[in-house]
């Protein structure tokens, strides 16, 4: 069966008005000009610095843009994105009537088609059916994420009684960890540059595109390879007392270096703590992993999303 997500950790920010485009295409690092209907862009919002403010999901929406976010972020990234919009005609708000929910497994395209006409694919990943914005994720695990109106949410109810298993929302975060997607919350809001969070991976940067806010800072790190920071997934037994900020260290010629730090941490049912970090350097995955803390807890490296 495929399992079913109410994701209350995010939110859906609004962006309307006649210099819409022109206005996040000096804030987002995407380049706006390339946007397609009927598709979706990740991209970051970041500081003069060059800082992730936050991570968004952006898409067309009526005559504007939408995108989703995380909600822990959402206010001081939409404070920081407001703060030149006087001088344009852009509007940017927090769409409160949303209900945002994420399916995934093998069966959940034909779970889909019992409720809509049209779900999305590889070639029109992005399908608005009757006020109700479907997404793909991920073809090959049928990860969809879908956003439902207040007065669609009849609809969600008769999902969630249907044959589905429901679950936490933070199994989302297990799909994110797996797949390399940064999980941007609020404890690493001005952090890291977007490339250290893996986001050309995902298309997320485009390194040829015009002036934006941290552009300049973005791009000579990037093309002197200034910075060296990588994301990746580790595991660590759950009987462990693991926290977001914990140093990680590596065992290097028989000694122990830092090389990195933990930016989230999810337990799983099967007695695992998934973990995304950054680690500072290019690692072999066979050297041995700790926790730089009072137990020195083992860590186990599955993955690093290298550039």
């Amino acid at each position: 069966m495929p399992i079913l997500m109410i994701l209350k950790n995010y939110k859906v920010v609004i962006v309307t008005g006649k210099d819409s485009k022109r206005y996040l295409q000096s804030k987002l690092t995407i380049d706006m000009k390339k946007f397609k209907n009927y598709k979706y862009n990740i991209a970051a919002h970041c500081s003069v610095q060059g800082k992730v403010i936050g991570l968004l999901m952006l898409f067309r929406y009526n005559e504007g843009y939408a995108y989703i976010i995380k909600k822990n972020t959402v206010d001081f990234q939409i404070k920081e994105l407001k703060k030149y919009s006087i001088f344009s005609k852009v509007s940017i708000n927090i769409e409160k009537d949303f209900e945002i929910i994420g399916l995934v497994g093998v069966t959940s395209n034909f779970f889909l088609k019992k409720f809509f006409f049209n779900i999305p694919n590889e070639e029109k990943k992005m399908v608005i059916e009757d006020n109700i914005i479907l997404f793909l994720l991920d073809n090959l695990k049928k990860r969809y994420l879908l956003i439902f109106p207040k007065e669609k949410k009849h609809l969600l109810y008769k999902m969630l009684l249907t044959e589905v298993i429901i679950k936490n929302f933070k199994y989302w975060n297990f799909l994110d960890i797996e797949s390399g997607f940064p999980i941007v919350e609020k404890n690493i809001q001005e952090k890291f540059l977007p490339q250290e969070l893996g986001l050309q991976n995902i298309q997320g940067i485009d390194f040829h595109k015009g002036c934006y806010q941290g552009q300049e800072v973005i791009s000579r790190a990037y093309f002197k390879k200034i910075k060296n920071n990588f994301l990746c997934w580790m595991i660590s037994y759950k009987k462990n007392i693991l926290k977001i900020n914990f140093k990680i260290e590596a065992k290097i010629k028989e000694k122990w270096v830092i090389i990195g730090k933990i930016i989230y941490v999810v337990a799983s049912n099967n007695n695992f703590l998934w973990i995304q970090a950054i680690l500072s350097k290019k690692i072999n995955k066979n050297y041995k992993f700790r926790v730089f803390s009072k137990n020195n807890e083992k860590l186990i490296l599955k993955k690093i999303f290298y550039i």
